[in-house]
């Protein structure tokens, strides 16, 4: 009697082994898909690995004048190709390179060709030379478009000094008027170093004739010409309200200066 008392404890305890071992299998088989549900996530939710910074959407780049086209540098060679789509924001044929191969500095001068038409709407994609990813200007299918436009007749210039609450102006402010009724922006990244500035830096935007906010951009963040920046930017002018301004035929249209960080 007692030997079969102790080959069922044998068995018992040999049962119980096997369901621990058994038992932390399965858990390790759960924690490790669960590790790797995770892994995938993250891998999804990356961002691209080039961010075109300009055009940008809504903006209006002229045809045959100078463009800095512009992305965050991330390897040592670089295709840049123009994507058109029509008014709906069907593809239109395939992408054109604009370059090929080129080194990876961040910045690329574009003279758009007469030979595009006004009417469609662009993207800029940059990819890599050894990669057939490509990341477009802006995210989602159907928004980051440009448009062109002609050098027009009837237009203006707004100029203005260039400031920055830093103890130097960045080299990579940019400058747009934005016309109030439609929201076309048109931009700059050019700036001016001339004594006749405030602090001896400023720009020039040439516009069609309307009426246009001012202001200048960094990342994020956009400072317009204000009424602070008229009041004199002190901490007791009580309004950041942005500034019409009218632009004429053939006129420049000076000291609009988008100073307003502080808003």
């Amino acid at each position: 009697m007692g030997k079969k008392i102790s080959i069922l404890v044998s068995i018992l305890v040999i049962i119980v082994v096997i369901a621990i071992f058994a038992g932390g299998f399965f858990v390790y088989q759960y924690f490790a898909t669960q590790k790797q549900q995770i892994q995938n996530q993250q891998i999804n939710n990356i961002e691209p690995s080039i961010i075109v910074f300009s055009p940008s959407e809504g903006e209006v780049v002229t045809i045959g004048q100078n463009y800095k086209i512009t992305w965050s540098p991330i390897s040592t060679k670089v295709n840049v190709l123009l994507e058109i789509y029509d008014q709906i924001g069907n593809q239109i044929g395939n992408p054109q390179y604009l370059a090929q191969a080129i080194d990876d500095i961040g910045v690329y001068n574009w003279i758009p060709s007469s030979s595009l038409n006004i009417i469609f709407k662009y993207k800029i994609k940059i990819t890599e030379a050894n990669d057939l990813a490509i990341d477009v200007s802006d995210t989602g299918e159907l928004s980051g478009f440009f448009t062109l436009a002609d050098k027009m007749e009837n237009f203006g210039i707004i100029e203005g000094s260039l400031s920055y609450p830093s103890d130097f102006i960045p080299a990579d402010i940019r400058i747009c008027a934005e016309e109030i009724l439609n929201k076309k922006q048109y931009c700059t990244d050019s700036h001016i170093r001339d004594d006749k500035y405030t602090y001896r830096e400023g720009y020039k935007i040439e516009v069609p004739v309307g009426l246009y906010y001012v202001f200048s951009s960094l990342r994020n963040y956009r400072a317009y010409y204000s009424e602070f920046v008229t009041c004199g930017i002190k901490i007791d002018c009580p309004s950041h309200e942005p500034i019409v301004v009218n632009v004429k035929e053939r006129q420049i249209t000076s000291d609009i200066d988008p100073w307003d960080w502080y808003k």
